[in-house]
């Protein structure tokens, strides 16, 4: 589900100076959509919370991304190790601006999380976002932990399945962190809850001046 308004060129030429219009970039625009982090991920909480009263008791990750790229966010795939999406699907198109929050699901009578993966393409830079999330049955016997990844389109078709991304997020993933693997001109911002439904907020941006 979807929150937050569209930033696009004709947006950012509107809120400029008629006399001086601002030169469009994809940092203008990435800076612009930022603006709006906090209302549109307060929808898309909201939105969440109603997915997760509807689904009742029971392990689940609620999930936002917000997209601060500048551009589009195209799905790529998904890939369910424990768990399935809630009611509502993965969002095909998450537009720079707009936040997306979905919730996963434990399998009904089964002892196991919710554990998954979503790539999404990033539209402006032949690059790929990649978010991984472990969110076992046993929160007595290990954490919630989640990592996100940007990978080049080799990388991302090479390990598309999701079994190298699980295994990393793994050994290696976290309540909280930063994918920042410059000169890639985007970064991954991520946070985990460690309750039985937490929340994995990730913020997608662009470095300044790229």
């Amino acid at each position: 589900m979807l929150s937050g308004s569209v930033v696009n060129a004709q947006l950012a030429a509107a809120v400029g100076d008629p006399a001086n219009p601002p030169q469009i970039s994809p940092g203008l625009l990435s800076s612009l959509a930022l603006d709006q982090l906090n209302s549109a991920e307060t929808d898309a909480i909201k939105n969440v919370n109603g997915l997760k009263e509807s689904f009742g008791n029971g392990v689940s990750t609620s999930i936002t991304i917000f997209n601060a790229t500048g551009g589009d966010l195209n799905l790529a795939t998904s890939v369910d190790q424990h768990g399935h999406i809630g009611q509502e699907p993965y969002d095909s198109i998450i537009r720079n601006g707009q936040a997306s929050g979905v919730l996963h699901v434990k399998t009904s009578g089964a002892a196991t999380g919710s554990t998954g993966m979503v790539a999404y393409s990033i539209e402006l830079d032949n690059l790929f976002f990649v978010l991984v999330w472990i969110n076992p049955f046993n929160h007595a016997a290990s954490s919630p932990k989640a990592k996100a990844y940007i990978q080049s389109e080799g990388q991302f078709n090479q390990n598309r399945g999701g079994d190298p991304y699980f295994a990393n997020t793994d050994s290696s993933g976290s309540s909280g962190g930063e994918y920042r693997d410059q000169p890639t001109p985007i970064r991954a911002q991520w946070t985990i809850g460690n309750e039985t439904s937490p929340h994995l907020r990730v913020i997608l941006s662009r470095f300044p001046n790229q």
